[in-house]
C-alpha cells in the first residue's frame, strides 16, 4: 500500500509541477508577474519570497501551481499583468504547460531508450547494444503440458535438459527432436526458480506432440544519445495518436450511450498502475510516466472550460470576434466545466474503488 500511494504521488506530482513549470516559464518570459509558484496545493506550510514570487510548499503532494498577477481579469493596465497581454501572448502561456508535458514523455523516452528498454532482440537492432538476454515465455496453451505444470507468460526458459538456447526455432527444434523422452526443463518467475519434468503431448492440430509453450528472445537493449533522441520523438508521437484514438473512442462511446468501457481508470486506477510498474523497474517507470505526461497534455488540451483547452477557446473567440468574451460569462463556463470534472473524476474513482477492491491496499 505505501508503495502504491509513494509512487502515484511522486509520478503525478512530477507531472504536474512539470506542466506549471511550463507556464511559469512562458509568464516570465513575456514580462508577466508570477505571484506564487507552489508546491503541491494548500494549505501552506512554508513560504519564501525570491524577488516577486512567493515560493510555497503545501500540505496536500499532488503536484503544484502557479498563480499569475491579472490572470483573473483584473490589473488589465499593469504592464506585468497577464490580463494585459494580447491573446497571443495569453494563449502562448496556456499551450506552454501542454508543450512541457510533451517535452517531458520526450525526454523520459530518450532516457529510457538509452538506460535501456527491455524488448525482444531480433536483427533489426544493428545500432543497440543488449545485456541480460534470456529466452522468455510469452504464451501458454490452454490446458497444456505447460498449463498443468504452472507456467505463466513473464517466465524465463533457462535451459531444457541444462541445454541454453538463443532462437525461439532452436526451443521448438530441441522439444520436436525429443518427443519420445521427459525433458527437464529450468524455469525462473522473477528471483524464484522452478525444475519441472515433462514429455510433450498431442495437442488440438499440431503436428507433433508440444510442451505448449511459445518463447521469444528477450533483453534489454540500449540504443545511443542521438538513436534515442529520434527514437524517443517517434514513440511520444505513436503514443500521442494512441492516446488521442483512445479519447475519441471515449467521447463516441458517451455520445453514443454506450457507456465507460471497463479500461477507463481514474486516480485509484492510475495509483494502482503506478505501483505496479515501480515494482517491475526502472525501465517501466519510465515508459509508465512519459505516458501518463502524454495523457495530462492531452486533457489539459482539450477545449473543456476549466481546462487550459477551454480557456484557449475562450482566447480563440476573442480573436475572431475581435473583443473578449464577458468575464461573467467566461467564469461561469469555467464554474460549470469544474464542476463537470470533479463529478467525473468522482464517478470514475468510484467504478475503481468498485472494480479493484483491496488491490490499492496490497
Amino acid at each position: 500500500m505505501l508503495l502504491t500511494i509513494l509512487s502515484f504521488i511522486i509520478v503525478l506530482g512530477i507531472l504536474v509541477l512539470v506542466h506549471e513549470l511550463g507556464h511559469f516559464i512562458a509568464a516570465r518570459l513575456a514580462g508577466v508577474q508570477v505571484d506564487e509558484f507552489g508546491f503541491g496545493f494548500p494549505p501552506r506550510v512554508f513560504g519564501h519570497k525570491a524577488g516577486k514570487t512567493l515560493v510555497s510548499i503545501n500540505a496536500i503532494p499532488l503536484g503544484g501551481f502557479v498563480r499569475l498577477k491579472g490572470e483573473a481579469g483584473d490589473n488589465a493596465h499593469d504592464p506585468d499583468s497577464y490580463a494585459s497581454l494580447r491573446p497571443g501572448k495569453r494563449f502562448i502561456i496556456l499551450v506552454a504547460g501542454v508543450v512541457m508535458n510533451f517535452l517531458l514523455a520526450w525526454l523520459l523516452l530518450t532516457v529510457g531508450f538509452m538506460v535501456g528498454t527491455p524488448q525482444e532482440i531480433d536483427s533489426s537492432l544493428p545500432q543497440a547494444s543488449v545485456s541480460d538476454s534470456k529466452m522468455l515465455i510469452i504464451e501458454v496453451a490452454p490446458e497444456s503440458v505447460a498449463d498443468r505444470l504452472g507456467l505463466q507468460p513473464g517466465d524465463t526458459l533457462v535451459s531444457i535438459d541444462g541445454k541454453t538456447f538463443s532462437s525461439p526455432d532452436d526451443v521448438v527444434s530441441y522439444i520436436q527432436a525429443h518427443t519420445e523422452n521427459a525433458l527437464n526443463l529450468h524455469v525462473a518467475r522473477g528471483k524464484t526458480e522452478f525444475e519441472y519434468s515433462a514429455k510433450p503431448e498431442a495437442y488440438k492440430d499440431s503436428p507433433t506432440p508440444i510442451l505448449g509453450i511459445a518463447t521469444i528472445r528477450a533483453g534489454l537493449v540500449r540504443y545511443g544519445f542521438f538513436t534515442s533522441l529520434w527514437m524517443g520523438a517517434r514513440t511520444t508521437v505513436q503514443m500521442s495518436v494512441a492516446v488521442a484514438a483512445a479519447l475519441i473512442q471515449l467521447f463516441v462511446l458517451l455520445f453514443t450511450g454506450a457507456g465507460f468501457s471497463d479500461q477507463i481508470s481514474g486516480p485509484i486506477g492510475v495509483a494502482i498502475l503506478a505501483g505496479q510498474v515501480t515494482r517491475l523497474g526502472i525501465q517501466y517507470v519510465i515508459n509508465f510516466t512519459a505516458l501518463l505526461s502524454i495523457n495530462l497534455g492531452i486533457l489539459n488540451a482539450l477545449p473543456i472550460p476549466a481546462l487550459d483547452g477551454g480557456r484557449m477557446l475562450f482566447i480563440v473567440i476573442e480573436k475572431i470576434k475581435g473583443k473578449a468574451v464577458s468575464a461573467k460569462i467566461e467564469s461561469l463556463a469555467h464554474s460549470i466545466g469544474f464542476i463537470v470534472l470533479i463529478a467525473l473524476v468522482a464517478f470514475v474513482t468510484y467504478r475503481d474503488i468498485l472494480r479493484f477492491g483491496g488491490s490499492l491496499f496490497k
